[in-house]
């Protein structure tokens, strides 16, 4: 959950690894230096602040360079398999238990969720469908209307009434009414300004929605795979729950259903869902 701190903030982060090389990575390190990640913010409903997070990897990073605690096993799927009534599987003695009923071997599990994973990573299919679902994502923000030029003529609007009631300032004995309506203007403009600036970031992300194509997102895909190919457990984790939303494994046929999360999918609540079932090997 630490190494997600971004992730619960609401946003979602990629570029973190440097390139796998032979024996290891690119360096000597697997995480590239924090200017050089590729965050994408506010993709999904945050759970913590953005400070909150920042103190969490400050810590995070703090552990790295003093060595940390023992690794003990890591749970892979931990926090994202559930079944198919949302009741979470978690990890417990080299195995996965729903309650305090069925069991099932994590190893089998995970092995075959990853697969799985691997597989649709390097699915034409796929690739289409987030393709489609993306354009589909710009075509509804097309048709909201844009507020852009009244919000910069109200701004306009507060600059004349601001400049008015300076101007009124050496002409009063008691400018303590005239500073608080400076000061209610100057955050209403503030506001202005932001919701501008974010009018024009969403109106940039529409134009990279509407064209991308079927290659581009099958390089995309790509690169998070490869991004996962990790050697640390925890590491690899990370990169898994980047991915996916939730996986529902049921405990009667043991079939299963990856929800992926990708980019603004999450944003609208729908998922690319990968249905596989499998037969995992039971404990005797």
């Amino acid at each position: 959950m630490e190494r997600n701190a971004l992730l619960y903030a609401g946003h979602t982060t990629w570029n973190r690894s440097t390139e796998r090389i032979e024996g290891g990575y690119a360096g000597g390190n697997k995480w590239r230096p924090r200017n050089e990640w590729i965050i994408q913010r506010s993709t999904h409903e945050s759970l913590i602040s953005d400070e909150e997070a920042e103190i969490i990897l400050v810590e995070i990073e703090s552990k790295r360079r003093s060595g940390g605690m023992p690794s003990k096993r890591v749970y892979l799927l931990a926090g994202i398999l559930f079944d198919p009534e949302g009741l979470p599987w978690s990890g417990d003695s080299g195995f996965y238990r729903l309650g305090k009923g069925v069991r099932i071997q994590a190893c089998s599990v995970e092995q075959a969720i990853v697969a799985r994973v691997v597989e649709d990573m390097q699915s034409e299919p796929m690739a289409a469908a987030i393709a489609a679902h993306y354009h589909t994502l710009a075509k509804a923000t097309e048709k909201k209307p844009d507020e852009t030029a009244t919000l910069k003529r109200r701004i306009i609007e507060i600059d004349k009434k601001t400049a008015r009631l300076a101007d009124l300032m050496s002409e009063t004995s008691a400018p303590g009414a005239l500073l608080r309506q400076i000061e209610e203007l100057e955050e209403e403009r503030e506001g202005c300004v932001r919701s501008v600036d974010s009018a024009k970031v969403d109106q940039a992300a529409t134009r990279v929605l509407k064209e991308i194509g079927v290659s581009d997102i099958r390089r995309m895909l790509r690169a998070i795979a490869h991004d996962m190919n990790a050697t640390d457990p925890e590491e690899f984790k990370d990169s898994l729950c980047q991915a996916i939303e939730k996986i529902e494994l049921s405990p009667v046929t043991f079939e299963a259903v990856i929800n992926y999360r990708f980019g603004p999918a999450s944003k609208s609540g729908e998922r690319m869902a990968s249905p596989r079932g499998f037969e995992p090997r039971l404990p005797p």
